[in-house]
């Protein structure tokens, strides 16, 4: 080709992608966004709760040192950016990181942003500051490797760790971590929403919505592009999914998208968006291992060999799901057993079912049980739809084995309480772990003493496991140590695991800008998403 060719070729070339720059749309400042919701948030704070009935309507008003990248739909460390912080850097050892914050940012209230508020915010999660306590601390756990919080002037901040742990950066990148005023006692913050996010509360109106204004004094110029995002409550599950097609919603919620409701969205709204990921989401049997009958092993292993996983992926999530244990599984998380190794689980290989009720009906004579004097259970569930099904199912299971359960229902104001008190038998529960990393799951809910180990399941040499993953850098020694932890968990029936939710994230195409990402805690900063309507 001649220069003169070539040159023509380049000016044509550029000229269609100056086209198509002027034809893309541009963002529009302006409007609300509606967005579905359940329930009133049990509490304003964050850092108390373990469900997006605390963090989803309060994200949009907090920020953290870190985010995961909004765009990018997979989280990894690799997909974090600055967010409070304008930059982070490790010590050789990966014991020390040290964060340079931001200048000029300022809480909803008008006091200015500094390192005070990080360290007060992240001793009161790792639960040193004994003046400022929360009620619930679900996430303490995640912080126990932090031995010290140090300040330097007002944008220097120090974490140093007992030994060197990688995934801090990922916990501190969850949006539920987000640094709060320091100049607040927790009470306060409780029921007072004030945050630096891009969104500030307007008002809250109980069982109608929950409606969060534009920050005007938001750190980042240009942002928001939305001028209200407003949460509207509506505790039917088929009135929420009408309120959707009907286009009185512009965004669905979290993992309410099932298979179902997927197929009648789309068959009435062609051009509804959907995104399908896993949601980091999975439904487990959660037995109080403290207390009889289930601090015996066996029984706990007749439970789980009664339970057919496949009819449960099949029924409950009506074919959107996948059956997987402690960790997400492949190919939507990093850490999970691939599926060779998943079924030399007990009670996860389909074809040994019959011979597994066999075994665990056997099991239950052995430890004095009988068609004459049956073993009873009460069973504690949500009062929400997905959770009443789901304590059917299990009951109907448990009855094969000679076992009779009685279903209770719990409003959600009670439910976490009464998870902290360890005030049940048995429960089913439907966690979802904040990021896909061994560190937030591990010790969120299997660490001895962890507030969300809600079996207080306690292995003394299952801690030094837990630490040594924690500490590997080369990541795949550390996804093998992983697989063995995994392994090993199951073995000591400690949650069996019933299987891992598929969503598909429904939203109108007239919200811009909009990802879903493979985990639904981290991605409803809501600063670049906007309307084009």
């Amino acid at each position: 080709m001649s220069n003169a060719r070539y040159a023509a070729w380049v000016a044509a070339f550029c000229a269609l992608i100056t086209l198509g720059a002027a034809q893309a749309p541009a963002q529009k400042y302006g409007g609300t966004v509606k967005v579905m919701f359940r329930t009133d948030p049990p509490s304003l704070n964050i850092h108390e709760g373990s469900a997006n009935d605390y963090s989803l309507p309060m994200m949009p008003a907090h920020s953290n040192l870190v985010l995961y990248k909004p765009e990018e739909q997979v989280e990894r460390l690799d997909t974090i950016m600055p967010e409070l912080a304008e930059s982070w850097s490790w010590s050789p050892d990966h014991t020390r990181l040290t964060f340079k914050l931001r200048q000029g940012v300022t809480f909803h209230d008008g006091k200015p942003f500094s390192s005070a508020d990080v360290k007060a915010t992240y001793d009161m999660a790792r639960g040193a500051d004994a003046k400022r306590r929360l009620r619930l601390n679900p996430r303490k756990s995640w912080f126990k490797n932090i031995t010290e919080i140090t300040t330097r002037g007002d944008q220097e901040v120090t974490f140093t760790l007992g030994r060197p742990q990688p995934a801090l950066l990922a916990m501190l990148a969850s949006g539920q971590s987000p640094v709060l005023a320091a100049h607040l006692s927790p009470a306060e913050l409780r029921s007072r929403e004030n945050g630096t996010g891009p969104f500030r509360l307007k008002q809250h109106n109980r069982d109608k919505n929950v409606l969060l204004e534009k920050n005007p004094h938001y750190f980042v110029k240009g942002r928001p592009y939305l001028d209200a995002i407003d949460y509207i409550i509506i505790r039917s599950r088929g009135t929420r999914i009408a309120a959707m097609q009907a286009n009185q919603l512009d965004i669905g919620y979290p993992t309410e998208t099932d298979q179902q409701a997927y197929e009648t969205l789309k068959k009435a709204v062609p051009k509804m968006k959907f995104h399908r990921s896993t949601t980091n989401s999975h439904m487990e049997v959660v037995m109080n291992l403290q207390k009889p009958p289930f601090n015996n092993r066996r029984l706990r292993e007749a439970v789980n060999l009664a339970l057919d996983r496949e009819e449960f992926v099949k029924v409950l999530f009506g074919g959107a799901g996948v059956v997987g244990s402690v960790h997400l599984p492949p190919p939507f998380g990093t850490f999970g057993l691939p599926q060779e190794d998943l079924v030399k689980l007990p009670g996860y290989n389909p074809a040994d079912l019959p011979r597994n009720r066999e075994r665990a009906r056997q099991m239950l004579v052995e430890l004095g049980y009988s068609a004459e004097k049956p073993l009873s259970l009460v069973m504690h569930v949500r009062a929400t739809n997905v959770y009443i099904h789901m304590a059917t199912w299990a009951t109907d299971q448990l009855s094969r084995i000679g076992i009779k359960v009685e279903i209770r229902q719990v409003e959600t104001a009670n439910w976490f309480p009464m998870l902290t008190r360890r005030d049940f038998q048995m429960l089913l529960n439907t966690p979802a772990i904040a990021i896909d990393d061994p560190d937030a799951n591990l010790y969120e809910n299997f660490s001895c003493g962890s507030e969300r180990n809600y079996g207080d399941y306690c292995e003394k040499d299952m801690e030094a496991k837990f630490a040594e993953q924690s500490s590997e850098i080369d990541q795949a020694k550390r996804v093998r140590l992983v697989h063995a932890i995994d392994r090993r968990i199951e073995g000591d029936f400690a949650r069996p695991n019933l299987g891992w939710r598929i969503d598909y994230y429904a939203y109108w195409p007239h919200v811009k800008d909009f990802y879903p990402h493979n985990t639904i805690y981290n991605y409803f900063r809501m600063q670049d998403v906007w309307l084009d309507k």
